[in-house]
Formats: C-alpha cells, sequence, structure tokens
C-alpha cells in the first residue's frame, strides 16, 4: 500500500493507492484545485483514478473541495452522522465564490456500521470508526496494515484528562490496530499504544 500526501496550505490531504485505484482523504481549503492538480502530476496520478473520497469532518480545510474532486469521477462516501454538519461548513463558506456546494444527491451514502462491508465488497482493505473529539462528526479511517488517517482528532500527548471523548476515540483506534498515524496537520507518526 502506497500513501502520497497532498498538503493544501496547512492540511494534509491524502490518497492511499490499492491495486490499481486511490483512495483520496480528505479534499482540502476550496479554491485549490489547480494545486491538488499539481500534486496529482507529481506523483503521476491521473485524476480518473481516484476511485473514492472520504472526508475526516465537515470543516472547510477538510471538505472544501469535495465537489471538486468528484468532478474527476470520484465516489465520495458520506457518512450518515456527518451530513448534519455539511450545512454549518457551508454557512462558514456562504462569500467563498471558489467553494462548490455539495450535491446531496450525487454520494455514496452509508451509516458508519455499513462502512466496513462497503469496504471489503469494493476491495479497500480499511475500516472507518467514529472518532469524535476535535468535533463530533470525526471519523478515522484505519488500513488492515494498521495505517490510521485521522483527521483533527488531537494526539494522544495532547488529550487533556476531561476529554472523555478523544480518550475515547484513541481506545478505539487502538482497538482496531492504528499504528502509523497520518494527521492532517503535522508529520506521520508511529503511535506506541500505552
Amino acid at each position: 500500500m502506497e500513501t502520497y500526501c497532498i498538503p493544501i496550505k496547512h492540511v494534509n490531504c491524502y490518497l492511499v493507492k490499492i491495486n490499481d485505484f486511490y483512495v483520496a482523504i480528505d479534499a482540502g481549503w476550496p479554491g485549490y484545485i489547480r494545486e491538488y492538480r499539481e500534486a496529482l502530476k507529481t506523483y503521476n496520478v491521473k485524476p480518473e483514478a481516484i476511485k473514492y473520497l472520504l472526508v475526516t469532518h465537515f470543516h472547510p480545510d477538510h471538505a472544501g473541495m469535495v465537489e471538486n474532486i468528484k468532478k474527476f469521477g470520484t465516489a465520495f462516501i458520506l457518512f450518515e452522522h456527518q451530513a448534519p454538519y455539511i450545512r454549518v461548513m457551508e454557512n462558514m463558506l456562504r462569500n467563498d465564490r471558489s467553494y462548490l456546494p455539495l450535491d446531496m444527491n450525487s454520494n455514496i451514502m452509508l451509516r458508519i456500521d455499513e462502512a466496513e462491508a462497503f469496504f471489503k465488497e469494493n476491495n479497500i482493505p480499511a475500516q472507518a470508526i467514529k472518532t469524535p473529539g476535535h468535533s463530533d462528526d470525526s471519523i478515522s479511517v484505519v488500513f488492515h496494515d494498521g495505517t490510521a488517517f485521522i483527521g483533527d482528532l488531537y494526539s494522544p500527548a495532547l488529550v487533556m484528562e476531561s476529554d472523555d471523548k478523544s480518550k475515547q476515540s484513541w481506545n478505539d483506534l487502538k482497538l482496531k490496530g492504528a499504528k502509523a498515524i497520518y494527521p492532517a496537520h503535522g508529520n506521520a507518526y508511529i503511535w506506541t499504544c500505552r
């Protein structure tokens, strides 16, 4: 499995190569599709090879170019618990002319408990789990080799004692076998569970 980082301003978007296609994780800020395409060229990735897109949560720096990436022919996987957060994000972006509003009729809508079966059926060796802490709509994608894409979940060293949601999210990641952690901000690291 190959992983590529596409930095858009201060956020890391990722591509994971699976056999002959890619899964994109997070879509970056609106208005940066040219930079996204340039990064694809750097990695010799044809846009149409990106088969699926997921976002870790609906903040503008993670979901701002969903519609742009869908135009590559990419299927967007939207989890039901994330859907109410789209309107909140779009209200933040209402004056941003570079933002394309999310077409709610052209997505793959799943409950989070349906993700594992969907991924298995589509040859994606991963699972998606809810990982609230940074935001209640947050998810993480954990591949079978222990590679985990966590969005903005606070690193274990930064989780405050009273932050039960983040502590539970890290416990859930541990149970799913997360080892190599790919955050949306900062460098990837190996997590030694304690």
